[in-house]
């Protein structure tokens, strides 16, 4: 191989290595971005109520184990009128 074969090879592969690097960076910083944004609204959501809406929890607890059971076949529909 010339040598110029091989400058223009190493210069493709250092070109994809920083166009990687670049990517790279970019998914880090949108997912931190995603995560800041989720973060920053749950503390507004938090701060913005004085008490927050749980009147309803034990039901909600109730409800997610009656689907849970259904999605693990432990819970028993009745089909028959």
């Amino acid at each position: 191989m010339t040598n110029s074969t091989l400058e223009a090879r190493s210069a493709s592969v250092a070109g994809a290595l920083r166009h990687a690097q670049r990517r790279e960076a970019l998914t880090s910083r949108a997912t931190s971005a995603a995560a800041g944004c989720v973060l920053a609204s749950a503390l507004l959501f938090v701060w913005g109520h004085r008490f927050l809406p749980l009147q309803d929890y034990p039901d909600w607890l109730l409800q997610g184990e009656l689907f849970a059971d259904l999605l693990q076949d432990r819970l028993c529909l009745r089909t028959d009128s």
